[in-house]
């Protein structure tokens, strides 16, 4: 696995993820790294959006009742309020994913606390 950015981040069970940029009130950019066979858990947001740009790797993003695979370059929007995971269907690589966050969140901290899960391979469901 690479090594984290400069900036916020921490190891999750699917992988890991960085937060190189946060402007309070405006967003956040993130960089994830999910590993072979992980996936995130099934979540949606009250207070932001996300977009995804896959960066390397093949990941399968489900966001609503749509389930696309995306390779390198693809990307998809996920609305406030909507449902989304992303997995990595590779046995052996890490996919290595951009997300921006547009929310009006004043701190980091409370940007990751907006998460809502409904179902997560980790026990992590609220």
């Amino acid at each position: 696995m690479q090594e984290l950015c400069a900036g916020t981040g921490s190891t999750r069970p699917w992988g890991q993820f960085s937060t190189p940029s946060f402007i309070p009130g405006v967003g956040a950019f993130k960089i994830l790294w999910v590993s072979p066979l992980q996936r995130l858990s099934l979540q949606k947001h009250a207070h932001r959006m996300e977009h995804w740009v896959v960066l390397t790797g093949e990941v399968q993003a489900e966001v609503g009742t749509n389930t696309t695979v995306l390779a390198r370059g693809d990307h998809v929007v996920v609305p406030v309020g909507v449902w989304h995971r992303l997995s990595n269907p590779s046995e052996v690589d890490t996919a290595l994913v951009a997300e921006i966050q547009v929310g009006d969140s004043p701190t980091p901290a409370i940007m990751e606390e907006d998460i809502e899960r409904k179902e997560d391979d980790y026990g992590r469901v609220d």
